[in-house]
């Protein structure tokens, strides 16, 4: 559950920074700072990331954090923004946040999330193989969604 959740936070990192790579202008019409016309990737995701890690709280947060380098209407705010994978993309952090954490505050997210009275385990509940696929499924398409909405 957390490689799962730690390659899709991975996977929109190098999303965004690909974004601010190919079209610094929508950074400037963020920030309204402007930055030379090519900039390396490494730079890019010293942008989003300073001297830290990605760290993204949930899908909501995911999405201030791309409206915070990208305007409203570039496809990956657009596509991350559906709220045909809101119910996925929240289960995945609550998921990840109770196998990470065991806390009760998280497993109460993540029993809220996916709609249950109880659960062991993040991994025990997902041993069912359905919802292990449900998940991959709306990642996926996720993943295609952007790729198809990518101009470059």
């Amino acid at each position: 559950m957390i490689r799962l959740h730690a390659a899709f936070e991975q996977f929109m990192l190098d999303a965004l920074v690909g974004c601010i790579n190919n079209r610094p202008s929508d950074l400037y019409r963020v920030t309204g700072a402007r930055f030379p016309a090519h900039l390396r990737a490494e730079v890019c995701e010293f942008l989003v990331t300073g001297s830290r890690y990605f760290d993204v709280r949930n899908r909501d947060h995911l999405l201030e954090v791309l409206k915070g380098f990208l305007p409203p209407q570039n496809y990956l705010v657009q596509v991350v923004g559906k709220p045909a994978y809101k119910p996925g993309l929240e289960r995945l952090w609550a998921l990840r946040n109770f196998a990470a954490h065991r806390s009760k505050r998280a497993k109460r997210r993540a029993l809220i999330a996916v709609s249950a009275k109880k659960m062991a385990s993040a991994g025990a509940w997902l041993s069912k193989r359905s919802r292990l696929d449900d998940l991959e499924d709306c990642l996926r398409q996720l993943a295609t969604d952007i790729h198809a909405a990518a101009p470059y």
